[in-house]
């Protein structure tokens, strides 16, 4: 058959010309060299290089020791530690009572933590100056506790990743900075290093580290009130690895715990530890371990397989409710105390206490608005990496369950359920959100051998737990938040999809490229001093004036300046323990009750002749008064502008009131007197409802003030009724708010009055703070 010129481009057409064919294979041969470079880089695990570690420790000397300006001390609590540090500098030793703290009770030293004082002492030996010592200390032991992270992370396999996250994450800055000598900086240097020693054990499965780091870990009692934190967050490892009959590990924890409690014996505040429910626990716990492994390596009890864990914990249950008993007279007072812990972090403290009038020590409260969450302020997108670590094992379960050749309808029905309860803890997001989000978990730890990916979920559940707890453990839920983000990026980052592993690359680009703007944010948030010259003066002025022994009542956390400073004796002060409870009450009620003679009544009874107050004492009128058990507020309403209104052209000012909710308050003229009206702000517009009690009036023209306490009668204004509301005006800037009990209180007569008809004599005034002394 012949081709005719027509089927010969036919055919020509039909084919592919050279270039068409090889596009593809081009193509193909571009991504197996891409897939093949990523491959090569992740070969070199970079995530555990110790050129991240060095980039690690640039930053922290970057962030924690330059450019915070000039203080050697900030805050309060250092305060504290600066004066002991002092004593034990001139004298080689600090013994008590002190003499300054807790007015009337006095203070028992055997209750100071003694390792940061003498350690500053010993810093301050090696520098030859005491003041340097003390502004360095918590940066030094900062970028430490980032070394002993990269130790830790070496033996996880991530050590470069958890030293830089450490190194940039907010929640880890503040107390391990210049300036903050307080415990933290080497409790969590001391706490990371007892994690290594703990690792360590885990690999070797030796119990010589495992003594190493319960003596570490149990060195935190004579450093921070925390110390338990560190113990407590290898609990969860002992479940899983009991579950999983591997009684070799469990016995080396019990070994760490059984470490941690011998140490307590040292530190006089510890040593009756068996009175601490707690301890008491970890004891238990430390016995189990050993029983479990004692039972399961007995001779003639294997043909029970299984049934040998159910009778340890059979045994473990009948000790705990028999130690209960014989300690608190209640066999389940242990097991409700645990209930009600994971239920409510807080719940061992008991009614209105001081975490709950501090900002640092009040509650977390979970918010997916982003702008007003505290925990990505604090820890950026790691914390939700870290939740993401957490979520890990419960995606692998689901996964496993449908992905099945043979899986049965209940396998489907057990994988949606899986799912399902974690997508509703991952959006109500409750306190326990860690914890239920690793027991969901279990079910695939049980398939895992590997004992790095157990502790790190174990350490990570347990330390981001604590967060919801209080404010101020941020901090330590910082060091788990570090791990499970740094576990997870790891994770991806090492999978062996390439498209998996570009996600992890992405993902450690982003997040740090997140964080570090709000890093350097916070840093310069920490510069300067927080002792304002005029406070200084004002405790100078005590130094001087007020005589040896003679107490000043003022906020508890003014203590630890009065003392330092002003080298005298303060009732209450930041530590808050012991008396401090009882102290702070009645201090607190001496300054919120308007009933003047049961204020003046208890400084006769407790020989008080000096008080001082702050500016800051008005908004923190609701702590203390509610320390002192009245819980009362001066709300502070701002002017914003001068608007036309039904009455006329007004001044306005609008803000937050306890009784009413968003407010605005309005200046009328009535027959030459002024009158406040206050109205409740509803969808934008003003309900008015009435018009304050009484009045007075202060601008620097002069000032409106009335016998006998200084509030003025208001005028009538028609119909509105006069409310149970009291107004202190600041005319073209602010009105302070509230019923007549806070307006009437001994802090607003001393503050807005200057003690006007009171027993109150002032002695300074310089703006900021005001020194009275009573019977004048």
């Amino acid at each position: 058959m012949s081709i005719t010129r027509k089927d010969a481009i036919f055919c020509i057409k039909a084919f592919p010309s050279r270039g068409e064919v090889f596009k593809p294979l081009a193509l193909g041969r571009t991504m197996t060299a891409f897939a093949e470079q990523v491959k090569r880089l992740r070969s070199l695990k970079w995530w555990d290089s110790s050129l991240l570690v060095g980039l690690a420790v640039i930053i922290m000397i970057y962030t924690r020791f330059f450019g915070l300006a000039e203080p050697y001390v900030k805050a309060f609590d250092p305060y504290f530690f600066w004066r002991v540090s002092e004593g034990i500098w001139d004298d080689g030793y600090w013994e008590g009572p002190d003499a300054l703290r807790y007015y009337p009770y006095g203070w028992n030293s055997d209750e100071l933590t003694p390792a940061v004082p003498y350690t500053i002492v010993w810093l301050g030996r090696l520098a030859g100056d005491l003041k340097a010592a003390v502004k360095f200390y918590p940066a030094l032991f900062g970028l430490l506790s980032v070394l002993a992270m990269a130790f830790l992370g070496r033996k996880l396999g991530m050590s470069g990743l958890t030293s830089l996250a450490l190194a940039v994450i907010p929640a880890y800055m503040f107390r391990t900075s210049q300036g903050f000598a307080d415990k933290e900086a080497l409790a969590f240097f001391i706490g990371i290093l007892g994690w290594y020693f703990a690792a360590t054990a885990l690999e070797e499965k030796k119990h010589l580290p495992a003594i190493y780091s319960g003596v570490t870990i149990g060195m935190l009692a004579g450093v921070w009130g925390g110390k338990v934190l560190f113990a407590l967050s290898l609990t969860p490892l002992v479940l899983i690895m009991a579950l999983k009959e591997r009684t070799e590990e469990v016995s080396i924890i019990s070994t760490i715990y059984a470490s941690y409690i011998a140490m307590h014996a040292i530190f006089p505040r510890y040593r009756l530890f068996y009175k601490d429910p707690v301890a008491l626990a970890i004891m238990g716990v430390a016995a189990f371990g050993y029983l479990l492994h004692y039972i399961y390596k007995r001779q003639g009890l294997e043909k029970y397989g299984k049934k040998r864990l159910l009778m340890a914990v059979g045994i473990g249950a009948v000790l705990t409710l028999g130690t209960s008993w014989l300690m608190f007279g209640d066999p389940l007072f242990v097991v409700r105390l645990v209930i009600n812990l994971y239920q409510d972090p807080n719940s061992s403290s008991g009614g209105v206490r001081h975490f709950e009038t501090v900002a640092e020590n009040q509650r977390p409260v979970w918010t997916w608005n982003l702008g007003a969450n505290q925990f990505f302020s604090q820890f950026g997108l790691l914390f939700f990496i870290a939740v993401g670590a957490l979520v890990v094992p419960i995606l692998r379960k689901v996964w496993n369950l449908v992905s099945k050749r043979d899986a049965y309808a209940q396998d489907y029905v057990y994988a949606a359920g899986l799912a399902i309860a974690t997508a509703k803890i991952l959006i109500d997001f409750p306190h326990q959100t860690p914890v239920l989000l690793f027991l969901l978990g279990i079910p695939d730890l049980m398939e895992r051998n590997d004992w790095k990916e157990l502790m790190v979920m174990s350490l990570v559940a347990f330390s981001m737990y604590s967060t919801f707890s209080v404010v101020r453990l941020f901090i330590f839920g910082s060091v788990g938040v570090v791990i499970g983000a740094s576990w997870l990026m790891k994770f991806l980052i090492d999978h062996k999809d390439t498209v998996t592993s570009l996600v992890g690359c992405a993902l450690v680009v982003y997040a740090f490229y997140q964080i570090y703007p709000t890093t350097l944010s916070y840093r310069a948030s920490l510069a300067g001093a927080s002792l304002t010259t005029t406070w200084f003066e004002n405790a100078k002025w005590m130094n001087f004036n007020v005589p040896d022994g003679e107490p000043v009542a003022t906020w508890w956390d003014y203590g630890y300046w009065i003392q330092t400073i002003g080298n005298t004796v303060s009732l209450g002060d930041g530590g808050n323990v012991g008396p401090g409870y009882d102290i702070n009450w009645h201090t607190g009620h001496f300054f919120a009750t308007g009933d003047y003679e049961n204020a003046t009544a208890w400084v006769e009874d407790w020989n008080v002749t000096y008080i001082t107050i702050d500016a800051q004492m008005l908004p923190k009128y609701w702590a203390y008064s509610t320390l002192g058990g009245i819980s009362n507020v001066l709300n502070q309403i701002r002017f914003q502008q001068t608007l036309p209104t039904e009455f006329g052209m007004i001044d306005i000012y609008t803000g937050m009131s306890d009784d009413y909710g968003p407010v605005a308050v309005g200046e009328l003229t009535v027959d030459n007197q002024p009158v406040y009206i206050i109205g409740r702000i509803l969808g934008g517009a003003v309900e008015w409802m009435g018009v304050s009690n009484e009045f007075a009036y202060f601008s620097n023209q002069g000032t409106l003030a009335c016998d006998p306490v200084g509030y003025c009668p208001s005028g009538n204004f028609g119909n509105y009724p006069r409310l149970n509301q009291s107004a202190i005006v600041y005319p073209k800037s602010l009105i302070v708010l509230g019923d007549t009990e806070s307006m009437h209180s001994t802090f607003a007569r001393l503050w807005f009055f200057d003690g006007y008809n009171t027993d109150f004599e002032m002695l300074l005034n310089n703006g900021e703070t005001k020194t009275f002394r009573y019977g004048g």
